[in-house]
């Protein structure tokens, strides 16, 4: 029925330079070995390296746990060692569909008939028998095998999961994957970790360290938002400064006001273009809308936008387009960044405060005579002058003071957002550029609640934590399988030494409360040695262990699973020990782990990674099962 393929591996098995674990363009072509999951593939290797196939069933030829484990591969792919692939005789039945049928009822039969000892190779299996659908016929020595049902019955199959899939996301909540600012920031600090110099984690404090590893995830009205916030806290804080030594500044002396290359009327454009378009609002720093014009009348970024009679001003970081009563600021004495024009626009908002705008528009004489209170330098007293323009303004504390703030607010402040977006369900504008404005008392109240309840993520210390302190190790009571009544319903799992199923190798009715063994517990099998969360109460078969946690935190599928990760990350290590060493062996470990201060491990932000990465691998699963449910839909339909 099956041809064996010979795969001649072009290059010596033991060049691994050819080959890497993850897949990247010089290495797209996945390479089987004897492993469990993920399809046998383990290394990533070029096209030229070795001789690839596709549309195969492949057989895993040895392991201590991978013997005997079928894979159908789609599409290309080769092998390095210990596995051999097979394809039917009859081509034109050759379909993914009969080949995920065959490789269920192979595996079926051959799994647990060898062994690591007795390895399935192929001069052995293809004297296996399978059972197959026939097709009736009146001469009894001759049938054919019904390959139409087969790829008929999975199709029907996979739109039977597709839908209870699709079930099982809406019931759990699954479906919503959409990440909060939090949780997209918390993801960064872990991608940050693998630098395996740094041991230092916690979230991102400042907009800029956002915005370099991770600009993409924060979109501009985010960013609008927190800078426009940021200035405001700015403006609070200068009231409890000590400013007896400061000194005044003309706003002409600091800034070349002008006017812009050209005002565009808000009535008379088209929304939905490429640039700013700052008008007078209050919100979203000043930006309406985004709309394309001819870009030789752009305004150079680095500046401020002031609104003549509103007195709005805001920091423009790009380049943008104007409407009406705008002037444009250009810092004369150093260049203008966003902690610096943070702090004068603070200082400035202090001081046209006094004044009555209404419907007067002031001129540029007016604005340049306005005066701003700023931090100097101490007079050099190498020359003594009166004139307060000899003065050197503090640039630099005037940074250092604009950090301090964002770094103590900025994750609050993106909290802050996200509950408010999610309260309003956005704001929407007539003409497409709305954005929630920044009410400082209101967040002031949110930020005292945010210190007490939240995760203070920068005062996160990484530090490794041996596993002695963290659990404690449990032999299992030794029963094997025939000691069970198993059933397709029954109520408790039996745990075994399989890597496959989460270690479950079926389910069985009550036994006994001696041999039951409580839930909420890491379960490892001495072969494998393969670690998973057994949530509920359990039985377990021969040589199996049970892992429980000494801390007192809930020990919950999210905290386990965190802990899980970095266990199996160690699975060679405890392969290669004896069973009784393992324990001595296990507690030698130790896992990596995100502390507070205090010493004490802070569980909530684990949680949180953990669902930012559900969220993340569900986002493809949704997605793939809304593609596939309706693409097996129409299948089904046209059957």
């Amino acid at each position: 029925m099956f041809d064996v393929i010979s795969l001649k591996k072009l290059n010596p098995l033991d060049s691994r330079e050819f080959r890497v674990k993850e897949m990247d363009e010089e290495h797209p072509i996945p390479a089987v070995v004897a492993k469990v999951g993920n399809n046998g593939v383990m290394y990533y290797v070029g096209k030229n390296d070795y001789e690839i196939t596709s549309n195969k069933i492949v057989i895993i030829a040895d392991g201590a746990v991978a013997s005997g484990l079928v894979y159908y591969h789609e599409k290309e792919f080769t092998i390095l060692h210990n596995a051999y692939a097979i394809e039917l005789k009859q081509k034109e039945f050759a379909k993914k569909e009969n080949y995920l049928f065959l490789a269920t009822v192979i595996q079926k039969s051959i799994f647990e008939a060898f062994t690591y000892e007795f390895k399935p190779t192929w001069n052995k299996v293809k004297q296996e028998f399978i059972s197959l659908p026939v097709l009736p016929s009146c001469n009894e020595n001759k049938f054919e095998i019904a390959f139409e049902y087969m790829e008929s019955y999975i199709k029907e199959l996979e739109a039977e999961r597709l839908e209870e899939l699709e079930a099982y996301l809406l019931a759990t909540g699954l479906k919503d994957y959409k990440l909060i600012e939090q949780e997209k920031v918390i993801l960064q600090d872990f991608a940050k970790l693998q630098n395996e110099d740094s041991k230092r984690g916690g979230a991102f404090s400042s907009l800029e360290d956002y915005l370099l590893y991770g600009g993409s995830l924060l979109d501009s009205k985010k960013q609008n938002f927190i800078t426009h916030a940021l200035s405001c806290l700015t403006q609070r804080a200068l009231k409890s400064l000590d400013t007896s030594k400061w000194q005044e500044f003309r706003i002409g002396y600091l800034f070349e006001i002008a006017t812009p290359k050209k005002k565009f009327d808000a009535n008379k454009i088209k929304f939905g273009g490429l640039y700013p378009y700052v008008a007078r609002g209050e919100t979203n720093n000043g930006i309406r809308g985004y709309i394309t014009q001819d870009t030789s009348f752009l305004n150079p970024a680095n500046t401020i936008s002031f609104g003549q009679d509103t007195a709005t001003m805001f920091y423009q970081d790009k380049p943008y387009f104007t409407g009406d009563k705008i002037k444009i600021f250009y810092l004369k004495l150093a260049k203008l960044n966003r902690y610096r024009a943070n702090f004068l626009i603070a200082s400035m908002r202090k001081s046209f405060s006094i004044f009555s705008w209404g419907n007067t528009s002031f001129s540029v004489k007016n604005l340049q005579e306005v005066k701003v209170l700023l931090p100097v330098l101490p007079l050099d007293s190498t020359k003594v002058d009166s004139h307060n323009d000899t003065h050197h303004i503090d640039f630099a504390f005037m940074e250092s003071f604009i950090k301090e703030i964002e770094k103590e607010h900025f994750l609050s402040l993106i909290e802050y957002y996200h509950k408010e977006m999610s309260a309003y369900n956005e704001v929407i504008e007539t003409n497409g550029g709305g954005a929630l404005s920044f009410k400082l008392e209101e967040y002031l109240s949110f930020y005292e609640s945010y210190k007490i309840t939240q995760a203070h993520s920068t005062q996160l210390q990484w530090q490794e934590v041996k596993t002695l302190d963290l659990f404690s190790v449990k032999s299992n009571p030794q029963l094997n399988k025939d000691s069970f009544v198993f059933k397709q319903n029954a109520p408790y799992p039996y745990f075994t030494r399989t890597c496959l199923n989460n270690g479950i190798s079926g389910y069985v009715e009550y036994l006994d409360e001696e041999h039951k063994i409580k839930g909420e517990a890491i379960a490892v099998g001495m072969l494998g040695m393969q670690f998973f969360y057994m949530e509920k109460d359990f039985y377990a078969g021969q040589f199996t262990k049970s892992i429980y946690p000494k801390f007192t935190y809930p020990f919950n599928a999210k905290i386990a699973l965190y802990f899980i990760a970095q266990l199996n990350k160690k699975q060679r290590i405890f392969q290669g020990v004896l069973v009784r060493d393992f324990e001595k062996t296990f507690y030698k470990q130790s896992v990596l782990l995100p502390l507070y201060p205090n010493g004490e491990i802070a569980f909530e932000y684990i949680e949180s990674f953990i669902k930012a990465l559900q969220k993340e691998l569900i986002k493809e699963v949704v997605l793939w099962n809304e593609k596939e449910l309706k693409v097996s839909k129409e299948l089904i339909q046209k059957l």
